[in-house]
């Protein structure tokens, strides 16, 4: 059995191009919330599909390119007046094109793609939301994250956070395989991520695998990693990239 690296799902999702457009039949759409969308679990593997459109006003629809699909409107406190974080989908239900976009009275102020944040085709072409949230810093500012899976085996798991200092918006960034980013309550933030060895390959895509967690603190703002340790025993990556966001209150 081959062992399998991001790279390597990357580029299958890149060859999934054109034989997603046939799985539509299996396709099942869900509601996005800030809690995560379910997965489609089936005989055939686990099937990740875009959720419902959100309805929005004509105004916001109007500071935003015309025919794109809206999947998240959230007002947030990021900076000291707020703002809204909406995420569109510039795409269709097989390739989405995701956008992160932050709207200040109005206006589009910030407006990334995935493919600008992450330099690759398949993230910028593949992922869609499939859950996000707004949390505390620790140091009496805010953040926000979402998280993208690859549309088909949801395989890849993708994580954006949003920060503001003095007017300007900054992006942090990170892809995993079946991963997850947690808040627990001691405030050191964690992301977990499928690595079976020491390159990051995986054996099996959905059998249990041993995890990475790498600890990330705020250093001037910037998440910044402190140290990772591997889990003692395999887990079950269903359980962990079914709820990639987790944040303990």
């Amino acid at each position: 059995m081959h062992a399998i690296s991001l790279d390597t799902v990357n580029r299958r999702i890149d060859n999934r191009r054109v034989k997603l457009r046939f799985l539509s039949i299996f396709l099942v759409f869900v509601a996005c919330s800030a809690a995560a969308q379910p997965a489609d679990h089936s005989s055939l593997g686990v099937l990740i599909a875009p959720s419902r459109t959100v309805s929005v006003s004509k105004e916001l629809r109007a500071a935003l390119p015309k025919n794109v699909a809206i999947r998240l409107v959230r007002k947030t406190m990021l900076s000291p007046n707020g703002e809204q974080v909406i995420i569109y989908e510039a795409g269709d239900e097989y390739i989405p094109h995701s956008h992160v976009a932050i709207l200040k009275d109005g206006k589009r102020v910030a407006d990334l793609n995935l493919k600008q944040i992450f330099k690759h085709g398949a993230l910028g072409e593949m992922y869609t939301l499939f859950q996000a949230a707004e949390f505390h810093r620790g140091d009496e500012r805010r953040a926000f994250v979402a998280a993208f899976r690859n549309v088909g085996d949801g395989s890849g798991t993708v994580f954006v956070v949003l920060t503001e200092s003095a007017g300007h918006y900054k992006v942090w960034k990170k892809a995993t395989i079946q991963g997850r980013f947690k808040l627990p309550r001691s405030g050191e933030m964690e992301v977990w991520q499928a690595r079976d060895s020491p390159g990051g390959e995986i054996d099996c895509v959905w059998c249990r695998h041993y995890y990475e967690v790498e600890f990330l603190k705020w250093v001037d703002g910037t998440l910044t990693r402190t140290r990772s340790i591997r889990t003692e025993r395999p887990l079950d990556p269903n359980v962990i990239a079914d709820k990639p966001i987790v944040i303990e209150r």
